[in-house]
């Protein structure tokens, strides 16, 4: 060779930044009852956010875009409810209520939940989902 450095050009592509982040939280503002479990967060500004529950053993592949449009087969209830999409949010602490949720908290049982909230900017650019939060700990026995 004639001793010039051949510069090879690799594309890495970025990681997408997240439009949005969660600064704090989730947290579960109460003890997770059958059909109430109240969560609190806290984002990085201003947006929208998605809440819901998902079996435990299903939250290894929950990831932000599937949180952004809730295309997870395993999101309880069937029925629709117990969850929150689009919903607007202010800049500071959220206070997230998901009814009729119709867990199974009795604590022989098998059942584990997971909760996760995902939040992005006011116009739906990709944002970030939160850790799974266990809602079996603490949680209030069923009637």
């Amino acid at each position: 060779g004639d001793g010039t450095v051949v510069n090879l050009l690799v594309q890495v592509r970025p990681r997408p930044v997240a439009s949005n982040l969660i600064v704090a939280g989730p947290v579960l503002a109460a003890a997770a009852e059958k059909n109430l479990v109240q969560l609190r967060f806290q984002a990085g500004k201003a947006g929208r956010y998605n809440a819901f529950i998902v079996p435990s053993y299903y939250t290894y592949k929950v990831n932000a875009g599937d949180a952004q449009y809730l295309t997870i087969m395993e999101i309880l209830p069937h029925n629709g409810g117990c969850r929150i999409v689009n919903e607007p949010m202010k800049e500071g602490t959220v206070e997230v209520v998901l009814r009729n949720c119709s867990l199974k908290l009795d604590p022989s049982g098998f059942d584990v939940y997971s909760a996760f909230v995902y939040v992005e900017d006011e116009i739906g650019n990709l944002g970030q989902v939160s850790q799974p939060v266990l809602l079996n700990f603490g949680a209030a026995q069923e009637e």
